[in-house]
């Protein structure tokens, strides 16, 4: 006769498998992309910020 609660191995084994997010593999180079973007774009307004800052008024 099996016994009709789960055992505590069988219960931690259920909580780890559902704390795991499943997501696809793509997922992450999708979101390094668009921090890449970000950053360069932030990169770039500075860069704009700093030209326009150095340069004389003429």
């Amino acid at each position: 006769m099996s016994p009709t609660y789960p055992q505590r191995e069988d219960l931690s084994r259920t909580q780890q498998t559902a704390a795991i997010t499943a997501r696809p593999p793509y997922e992450d180079e999708i979101l390094q992309e668009q921090m890449r973007r970000l950053h360069n774009a932030r990169a770039r307004q500075r860069a704009a910020r700093q030209s326009l800052a150095i340069r004389p008024y003429a």
